[in-house]
Parts: structure tokens; C-alpha cells; sequence
């Protein structure tokens, strides 16, 4: 359908943006060939699951949206460790606070 391939166009256009933007890390990073790092490994194979979701059958699409997935893990990583970093830092004072100046919905007291 129109739909279908519309959803097609656009997997293909944001994996090939992703996949541009893994190389151009990639050249950043080091001169020649050389190990990615867990970052941009992960940022190809998005890419790569991108493209390879592209292809109309559930098999590949599938198989594509598993590794797209992937690409996911260093922003989650990133955001636990910055949750525990600020759970780290928070004080019993801030605590309290939070929890004295909103109402029963977890609206802010004026």
C-alpha cells in the first residue's frame, strides 16, 4: 500500500542519515582503520537495522527492528547513570522538600 511504502521511504532516509552520521564519528575518532567505539558501533548498527528493516518482509523487519534497538543502549546507559548520579547527590533536605511542596496529585504549592 501507499502507506507501506511511505513507512519504507522514511526507514530508509533516517538510516541512511544515521549510517552517514556513524561514519563521519567513526573518520572523527581516529585516522585510518581502526576499532569503533561501543558508541559508534552501536550507531551502525542501527543504521544497518534501519536499512535492513527497509526490506519488505517480516523476517527483515524484524531482524532490523532488533537492531535498531540496539543503537538504544548507550542512551539508556546514559540516563541511568545520570539518574543514579543525581540520586547520589540528593540530600535528605531535597527530599523532604519535594515532598512537602506539592499537593496530593504532585502539584506545586505556590
Amino acid at each position: 500500500s501507499v502507506a507501506m511504502v511511505g513507512v519504507v521511504a522514511l526507514g530508509g532516509a533516517l538510516a541512511g542519515k544515521q549510517l552517514y552520521d556513524a561514519f563521519d564519528q567513526y573518520k572523527k575518532e581516529g585516522k585510518g582503520l581502526h576499532m569503533p567505539s561501543l558508541r559508534n558501533a552501536a550507531q551502525f548498527t542501527g543504521g544497518l537495522g534501519g536499512a535492513i528493516g527497509m526490506i519488505p518482509t517480516l523476517p527483515t523487519q524484524i531482524f532490523g527492528a532488533g537492531l535498531a534497538g540496539i543503537s538504544q543502549i548507550p542512551e539508556v546507559y546514559d540516563a541511568v547513570v545520570d539518574m543514579n548520579e543525581r540520586r547520589k547527590h540528593a540530600t535528605k533536605e531535597d527530599t523532604n522538600r519535594m515532598l512537602t511542596n506539592v499537593d496530593m496529585m504532585g502539584n506545586p504549592i505556590p
